[in-house]
């Protein structure tokens, strides 16, 4: 049965007019898995175009070329293939938009990963696995739930030397915790991955721990925080050169920041390494902004309509998705009749295909503001009902600042009805979440002092860290120079003795080839920084260095070589020997006794 999946899929392939007619890009991928010779040649391919239909929202097919990979890698036998392909990074395109169906499948798929890694007795891949079926249910909003798998990923790690899983693990429970609104743990398990990934000199891993900091900052209300942590990042990708972590960077500061130069400087860094995933996303950012920030309906169409590859991944979400977004358009141009028009069409469809609080929460919100603020008096009980129905999504996730947004709109529009009991009872409820907001403000304020208190401390363990790791260096420095100029001192010693010719250019050979490697390492961090990090420059430069030294180096040898066996220490040494200076400075004294004795023999 597995032989023939294959065998349909590459007709599949082969055959729909679709498929060839989607995007060149998709046919380059197709013809990459058609020409490959072997089954780690196709799975890369299949990989690749995995990846291409979760970034365009087409998750079925997506996932029906995972299937076909997991059939091309069992059939093979081969352990590490099977495990390329259970452990793809194309399922981590998912977003919290994303439908029950493909929840339900993405999640099948980590447990067949979890159950071969078990077969295997692969702890690393179990781990792996425990922390993406974690990230799978705190995209759901099912925290609790994604503790325990957290949990579970630190028992298969137990003792196993992988710093970087415990830094994905680190990071990914306190993206838990924040979410559930446990700031101070949500920090303190950013700073265990910190400390890790600095440990490892990870740029990418320490770039994406500033972003988690970041978005702790901005969640606390304080922006500016959240910016400093992303400039920090900007700057270490910057230094070390990694241009995906640059393209994270000027994202999240677009989407912090609302500024148009970061959406644009992200496009065309991605449009420079012809990154599809980054290239769409920058796009759907620019997209967000003429229609959130602009607010004109008709740059933000013109813009979403020239942009084929915008358009197709919204169609590809679903009718219903791509109505919602023709609603979005029309309701932050102040267009509400024409939102509501498309928002109905997407309702129904949607309720369906989202079951997670948070973006029915979304959606309902969505429909009552637009008739709350489109008001006439026929839209009044259209927009109490869809309140009515946030309300009570809002109460189960305990959403304070929608619940208070809620209860103020239903007390005016049960107002407008004249329904005065119901207008005053969400008026006290307004007024009750208010307060309680107020408290837990106040609340904020001490839990952001204690995480300053707890900043302060990790900057100061990550300060002496940095302080041992320059003595140890600085150490390791002198040791070295010591060393060297006890190698050069000893060859002058030996030189004042007849040895062999053959000895004098060995020990010649290794002081000068130990005295400028060490120049090289000297000069290791300048050169990485002159060349940002960039292997090609780096080489380059060393090639230059090593031209220019290595001649230097043999005149100098050939030198003292050439000092050494002349034999003219040998006669320094007979000529200058401690024995004659110890002799000259007894002779003195012997011969001022003598003096005296004839002098007073003479008396």
């Amino acid at each position: 049965m597995k032989i023939i999946s294959v065998i349909c899929f590459t007709s599949i392939l082969i055959s729909s007019p679709s498929l060839a007619q989607f995007s060149q890009k998709e046919n380059d991928l197709i013809s990459a898995y058609q020409r490959a010779t072997d089954d780690a040649g196709k799975i890369d391919a299949l990989d690749e175009l995995a990846e291409y239909y979760y970034i365009y929202k087409l998750e079925k097919k997506a996932d029906s070329i995972l299937q076909v990979q997991l059939s091309i890698a069992e059939l093979s036998n081969d352990k590490d293939l099977i495990f390329k392909t259970l452990f793809s990074n194309a399922i981590l395109n998912i977003n919290s938009w994303t439908g029950i169906e493909t929840f339900d499948r993405t999640t099948k798929f980590i447990e067949k990963g979890l159950n071969y890694a078990k077969e295997s007795g692969r702890d690393d891949y179990m781990a792996l696995a425990y922390i993406r079926m974690a990230n799978i249910l705190k995209k759901r909003g099912l925290y609790d739930n994604a503790i325990q798998q957290a949990t579970l990923a630190f028992s298969s790690l137990g003792n196993i030397p992988s710093d970087s899983l415990r830094t994905i693990l680190y990071t990914e429970l306190g993206d838990i915790y924040k979410e559930k609104g446990g700031v101070v743990p949500a920090y303190k398990n950013y700073n265990n991955a910190f400390d890790i990934a600095y440990k490892l000199k990870n740029t990418a891993l320490e770039s994406a721990v500033y972003h988690n900091y970041a978005s702790l900052y901005q969640s606390l209300g304080d922006n500016e925080l959240a910016k400093e942590n992303l400039k920090k990042s900007l700057a270490l990708n910057s230094s070390g050169n990694n241009t995906e972590g640059l393209l994270k960077d000027y994202i999240a500061l677009a989407r912090l920041t609302d500024e148009k130069q970061y959406i644009e400087k992200a496009y065309h860094l991605a449009d420079s390494i012809h990154s599809e995933k980054y290239r769409l996303f920058s796009k759907r950012l620019m997209f967000t902004y003429y229609m959130v920030k602009e607010g004109n309906s008709a740059a933000t169409f013109d813009y979403f309509y020239k942009n084929e590859d915008l358009l197709q991944s919204y169609k590809n979400s679903g009718i219903s998705y791509f109505y919602w977004t023709l609603g979005n358009i029309y309701r932050y141009s102040n267009q509400p009749d024409s939102a509501i028009h498309y928002y109905k069409f997407a309702e129904t469809e949607l309720e369906k295909i989202y079951s997670d609080k948070n973006t029915r929460l979304i959606i309902y919100l969505g429909l009552a503001d637009t008739y709350y603020y489109y008001y006439t008096r026929d839209n009044t009980t259209e927009a109490i009902h869809y309140y009515e129905k946030a309300y009570a999504v809002a109460k189960e996730l305990n959403s304070l600042n929608n619940l208070t947004a809620i209860t103020s709109a239903l007390a005016v529009l049960y107002a407008r009805q004249s329904n005065f009991k119901q207008a005053y009872d969400f008026a006290q409820q307004e007024t009750h979440y208010k307060d309680t907001l107020q408290k837990l403000a106040a609340q904020r304020d001490v839990v952001r002092l204690e995480v300053d208190r707890e900043n302060k401390r990790h900057e100061k363990d990550m300060q002496d860290l940095a302080d041992k790791t320059l003595r140890k260096r600085n150490l390791q420095y002198m040791a070295i120079t010591i060393v060297l100029a006890i190698l050069f001192l000893l060859m002058l010693i030996i030189g004042m003795f007849p040895v062999s010719k053959f000895t004098i250019k060995l020990l010649g050979y290794f002081a000068f080839i130990s005295l400028f490697e060490f120049i090289i390492v000297l000069i290791d961090s300048f050169i990485h920084r002159l060349a940002h990090g960039e292997p090609l420059k780096i080489w380059l430069i060393k090639i230059g260095l090593i031209a220019l030294l290595v001649p230097f180096q043999h005149y100098l040898e050939h030198g003292l070589i050439k000092f050494l066996a002349s034999r003219k220490l040998i006669a320094a040494r007979n000529k200058f020997s401690l024995k004659k200076i110890w002799l000259n400075i007894k002779q003195p004294s012997s011969k001022a006794g003598t003096d005296i004795d004839e002098d007073t023999a003479v008396l």
